[in-house]
């Protein structure tokens, strides 16, 4: 069973919908189907949660590694977005 749904918990403000879509298909992870963004308040700062549906993953060594983290409960998925920002997923 593939994985279909995933979520970033902690999304800057200043990202949007495409710039999340535009990470994954970047870096050869996954075609992005949807990107929901849902504003929240943290320390007087603004946030979102990023619930996020793939409509198809790459066929690439990057989306079976990515795909692999998710799968295993031991470890992290990260995803890079600029230099050492990242989200975990």
């Amino acid at each position: 069973m593939s994985i279909k749904n995933l979520m970033i918990n902690c999304v800057e403000s200043e990202y949007t919908h495409e710039y999340i879509a535009n990470v994954f298909w970047r870096q050869g992870i996954a075609q992005v189907e949807q990107i929901t963004l849902i504003p929240y308040i943290k320390n007087s700062e603004i946030y979102s949660i990023a619930y996020i549906a793939i409509a198809e993953w790459c066929d690439s060594e990057a989306a079976y590694n990515f795909i692999q983290r998710l799968k295993n409960p031991d470890r992290e998925a990260r995803l890079v977005h600029h230099s050492d920002d990242w989200w975990p997923i």
